[in-house]
């Protein structure tokens, strides 16, 4: 269910088309979908709220990277 719950959050944001989607399986259900200027939305499923969360790519680099620009995760 939360799979098909993050699929559907993904189609009712963007237009898939002309777009990549790739697996992104550090978080659940996780999927990262780049657009052809190379920006991306990340989509997984919050496992403690039961609810699929989006990350925009100013967010990813805000709240995922430490000073030195590597990713916390």
């Amino acid at each position: 269910m939360s799979q098909k719950a993050v699929l559907n959050c993904m189609k009712d944001l963007i237009e898939v088309e002309d777009i990549a989607v790739l697996s992104y399986p550090i978080l659940p259900y996780g999927l990262k979908v780049i657009d052809q200027s190379e920006d991306y939305i990340i989509f997984f499923y919050d496992t403690n709220t039961n609810q699929v969360i989006h990350l925009f790519k100013d967010a990813e680099d805000y709240w995922f990277r430490d000073g030195f620009g590597y990713h916390t995760l």
